[in-house]
């Protein structure tokens, strides 16, 4: 059995891909936006929304990332109740990871040796969502 992650924006999915993308040195993202679905009247996007992921991923150390935009009418909601966390064996890989990632970030606990690890820090990223960063 595989537990993937899947994160869910309303409207910086492809922002938020790119920007994962770009830092974690992965594969180009697969991105499959909502203007791609066959019409469907039971199912309808709106205009503005054409242009949103309807699905895309990335691949990082062989565990696939997934993303969407959820519509309007489904009612979003960010929290820190789940969060993602990377963990490296290599500090000063992981510092520099944490360096990228605090760019436009919230930072919760800034990335310093602990009484568990190496290193650890934690942040919520500039689109909300909430990153943990371990050196064991």
């Amino acid at each position: 059995m595989k537990i993937h992650t899947y994160v869910n924006f309303q409207g910086q999915a492809k922002e938020a891909i790119t920007f994962y993308a770009e830092i974690l040195g992965t594969n180009e993202p697969n991105i499959m936006y909502y203007k791609d679905l066959p019409p469907d009247p039971n199912f309808p996007v709106p205009e503005a929304c054409k242009d949103w992921v309807m699905h895309g991923s990335i691949n990082y150390n062989d565990q696939i990332i997934m993303f969407s935009d959820q519509l309007p009418h489904v009612d979003y909601k960010q929290s820190n109740a789940v969060g993602l966390l990377i963990d490296l064996d290599d500090e000063k890989a992981l510092k520099a990871l944490y360096d990228k990632f605090s760019d436009g970030a919230t930072i919760e606990m800034p990335f310093a040796e602990t009484f568990w690890a190496k290193g650890f820090g934690s942040l919520i990223d500039k689109f909300g969502i909430y990153w943990q960063f371990n050196c064991s």
